[in-house]
């Protein structure tokens, strides 16, 4: 029971980790498509 509780937690870590990671990309990419445009 204990580990499972260890998991869900870490699962829950890496969640948001991964949400974090997924927006940062998508800002990266719109800035870069942007300064392409600019040129």
């Amino acid at each position: 029971m204990f580990y499972g509780i260890m998991l869900w937690q870490l699962l829950k870590k890496v969640e948001k980790a991964l949400c974090t990671c997924i927006i940062v990309g998508k800002f990266l990419i719109l800035h870069i498509n942007k300064r392409k445009t600019e040129r």
